[in-house]
């Protein structure tokens, strides 16, 4: 082995491999993140036990992942592993334990060989020859914060810190969704990924596959997303909430959620979390994927994953990601195409550094289900019955969707030193929508139950939404790792630079002749209304631009993890905004200073409990109807908790409590009234958040997770809101996930089946007028659903089927007719009825 250059101890070394004799073979590099690469550390990794956490499966996937978690050089013979199942791996093992553990009863044992281990046939035993055979090498990594985890638990994060760290070092809430639970789970939206976590709330004001709506803690959550440690383009404004990005699930590796406020790193954001999202990465191993699916409601899904290295540097890769998806909604005549197209390729940078060019064009098209319905036929009854789910109140030749969304950017690293690392992320992105629909007009009318509405026709109008945002994001950091005495520091240094642009133009239009309010029969509808002429309601152009700068210590000093940050920011927007009633010029400028302090003690036993204070800020647009421009929202926030995992062990659970607080919050004016408002808002949240996710046993996985949330509006100037729970935060959310893998010699080995339970608590909606006067707040029911996985390998058909599955997933299982979410009596929305989908995946 020629180690071709020295890399920082913190993160994996590049060297490169002569080839040996074998001639044909893919020769390999496995190498562990934190070693050295010095011969003394090289000699004592057989003897150092990891933990690791694989699921049974093929003997030569089981050998794959075991080489990839512990960094070392595996030789595999595939004529000797064809037709071979492993029962996997679980625990802490050197690697001689590893591989004696996970070829039992295979006839087959491993041998070092100077530079790892290569596998033959077990003295004594007979096998197709004694002649050595050409080896495949596979290359592996340690898991790190940007690359794929282990199975269900992710031991690493970045996103709290903007270092690679290990979770259980880290005083905060963080939730990982692998990629092995996005497909084990079937998600096809990153809303959907998140419905196992504690703490967050998705689709709550009914099904739109448009966006991902979502609330962390309480607090609406729907813009701000990252990707890659950037903000993604998102415009807001004008009435135009619809040029919004949307990541497809598919081109991720993991999703992150970091719960409480993260200004002291990123800026704006809300006081309830971030959502970060990591996007699949070249890497070393060949890459040759293929999946196809087929569902109900209609859904043809295709997708190939491709990559592998370029050339012999170790460092150089490419990968192309591709998908093509046509599906059709429940709502009767909504259909969604998807075309989606992600390049990427990893360059060396000088001996010491590398950088990822990224790239996706992502095509939208079709309809959407967002429906908003009468709460009586949904919420409530209506003596015709209940509205169907599939009930579609727009116009078929009318209503459309329609979103380009474009990136590109790159995330480089260099190491200057074994102490010193430079990063930068980068991302440009453009969204061009076109919103078209009809939609519901019944605001003028109240209470049915005191008369003037017929129960079953629904008054109409047009809206056209067109808007363009353009964004460009960059973070450039600095990294040093130095000692003081006993205690290693980490410190980051950050400068973050976001500027943004959107433009957007609303209008609307009457829906059939003049007069008729475009009435649709709810029980009976007959589709064709003619629509227009359009006219202007909104124009809103602005350009945002956000600078901050921060300083991040981690601080390692025997058991005690500390942190402590400090960022200052500057905001500003400029622009104009024009209405019916005039043109306004929108100009202004904030600035902020936020921070961040946390302490962890890491006991032996594998305890780590921590406290937490942080804070945010969130800039508003915006003057009182006297001119003065509005404050940034501020958000604080103190959290305790503990995180839990034992020596060995491939699970982890944790525990928190927090008091959460938003001040500056909008609220109406209550002597110039709406559309006027003012500044004296305050929101509190306070909450427990329980979480359990990884593999208990060889057989037994489980994702589990309980949340309380308690929301009360403490300052408004609404006193019908005064003293209310936050709209749509239920107050006790529950979900949990088992899946079985069977294992030994049997038909069912490696066949995986799981069940799933989600407790959706009631929650309130918006206000409504009272008979006799005054206000209520509409109460949404509770819901529990059901989920269902099947999977098995397909080897038994075939030997060229060996790295192939079939999956069959239903969500929903009963069909449970639910409401998620109802704004007012004339804006319900249903939720997500049963969704059946069969997938056959393979590995080329």
């Amino acid at each position: 082995m020629l180690i071709k250059s020295m890399r920082s101890a913190v993160r994996p070394r590049r060297f490169t491999i002569a080839r040996s004799a074998l001639g044909p073979c893919l020769l390999a590099a496995c190498l562990a993140g934190t070693l050295s690469m010095s011969s003394v550390q090289a000699q004592s990794m057989s003897s150092q036990q990891i933990s690791y956490d694989i699921a049974a499966g093929t003997l030569d996937q089981v050998l794959n992942q075991f080489a990839a978690r512990g960094g070392f050089l595996l030789a595999i013979d595939a004529s000797l592993t064809a037709g071979k199942t492993s029962m996997g791996l679980r625990g802490a093992y050197t690697p001689e334990q590893g591989l004696r553990q996970i070829l039992q009863g295979s006839g087959l044992e491993a041998v070092a060989d100077g530079r790892g281990y290569r596998l033959r046939a077990a003295p004594g035993l007979s096998t197709r020859s004694h002649q050595e055979l050409e080896a495949v090498r596979v290359q592996a990594q340690r898991e790190s914060a940007t690359g794929p985890a282990n199975g269900l638990l992710a031991r690493r994060s970045a996103t709290a810190t903007k270092s690679d760290a290990d979770i259980m070092d880290t005083p905060a809430s963080i939730a990982v969704v692998t990629q092995q639970q996005i497909e084990s789970l079937a998600t096809r939206t990153v809303g959907e990924a998140l419905r196992y976590v504690p703490g967050v709330a998705v689709e709550f004001d009914g099904v739109d596959s448009r966006f991902d709506t979502m609330s962390l803690r309480g607090f609406n959550a729907d813009s701000v997303a990252w990707l890659d440690g950037v903000k993604l383009a998102g415009g807001s404004g004008a009435g135009n909430n619809w040029t919004l990005p949307q990541v497809d699930p598919f081109m991720l590796e993991r999703i992150e959620v970091l719960k409480g406020p993260a200004s002291v790193v990123y800026g704006q954001v809300v006081p309830g979390g971030m959502v970060n999202m990591v996007s699949k990465r070249p890497t070393q191993v060949d890459q040759r994927n293929i999946e196809l699916t087929l569902g109900a409601p209609r859904q043809l899904r295709g997708s190939v994953d491709l990559g592998g290295a370029l050339g012999q540097d170790g460092v150089s890769a490419w990968r192309v990601l591709a998908l093509s998806s046509d599906t059709e909604s429940r709502t009767d005549h909504v259909k969604r195409k998807r075309l989606l197209l992600a390049p990427s390729v990893t360059l060396p940078l000088g001996e010491n550094g590398e950088i990822v060019l990224m790239g996706s064009v992502q095509r939208d098209r079709g309809g959407s289900d967002y429906m908003w319905l009468p709460a009586y036929g949904t919420l409530f009854d209506n003596p015709n019955g209940k509205i169907p789910l599939s009930r579609f109140i727009g116009e078929p030749h009318f209503d459309r969707y329609d979103r380009d969304q474009d990136m590109v950017g790159w995330a480089a690293v260099y190491d200057i030193n074994d102490n010193w690392t430079l990063r930068q992320n980068l991302r440009v992105q453009r969204i061009k929508s076109v919103m078209e629909s009809v939609t519901s007009d019944m605001y003028s009318f109240d209470d049915p139950s005191l008369g003037g509405w017929d129960w079953r026709t629904l008054e109409r109008y047009a809206n056209r939404g067109t808007g363009t945002s353009r964004s460009l994001g960059v973070d450039t950091q600095s990294e040093w790792r130095w000692n003081l005495g006993e205690a290693e520091h980490t410190v980051l240094l950050g400068l973050d630079y976001y500027r943004g642009t959107f433009d957007a133009r609303r209008q609307t239009a009457s829906v059939g002749p003049e007069g008729s309010g475009g009435v649709l029969d709810l029980y009976d509808p007959q589709y064709g209304a003619m629509i227009g002429p359009f006219t202007t309601l909104s124009e809103v152009s602005n350009r945002r631009h956000q600078t901050g700068v921060y300083l991040q210590d981690q601080v390692s000093w025997g058991n005690w993890r500390l942190v402590a940050g400090l960022r200052h920011d500057r905001s500003s927007v400029s622009g104009t905004s024009r209405r019916r009633s005039g043109e306004d010029d929108l100009g202004q400028s904030d600035k902020a200073t936020t921070g961040r302090l946390g302490a962890l003690y890491r006991f032996d036993s594998g305890w780590a409990p921590y406290i937490s204070y942080a804070t945010s800020f969130e800039p508003v647009a915006g003057v009182t109807a006297d001119g003065v421009a509005f404050r940034p929202m501020k958000g604080k926030q103190t959290e305790v908790g503990v995180k839990y995992q034992p020596e060995g062990a491939n699970w982890m659970a944790s525990a928190a409590v927090f008091d959460l607080r938003q001040t500056n919050r909008l609220t109406d004016d209550p002597i110039h009234g709406f559309p006027d408002q003012v500044q004296t808002g305050e929101l509190r949240s306070r909450g427990l958040e329980l979480a359990l996710t990884g593999r208990l046993s060889p057989n037994w996985s489980v994702i589990g997770s309980y949340s309380y949330l308690n929301t009360k509006v403490l300052s408004s100037e609404i006193p019908e809101e005064q003293g209310k729970p936050a709209l749509y935060t239920p107050r006790h959310q529950a979900a949990l996930w088992v899946d079985y893998t069977f294992t030994g010699r049997t038909a069912l080995a490696g066949t995986v089946m799981g069940l799933g339970i989600r407790h959706v608590g009631s929650s309130h909606g918006g206000d409504i007028d009272v008979a006799g006067g005054g206000y209520a707040s509409l109460r949404i029911p509770a819901h529990t659903v059901a989920d269902f996985r099947m999977a098995t390998q397909l080897g038994w058909i075939s030997p060229e089927l060996k790295n192939s599955e079939l999956s069959l997933n239903v969500t929903n299982i009963a069909d449970k007719q639910y409401v998620n979410g109802c704004g007012s009596l004339w804006t319900c929305g249903w939720g997500l009825g049963r969704q059946v989908s069969l997938t056959f995946s393979g590995r080329f």
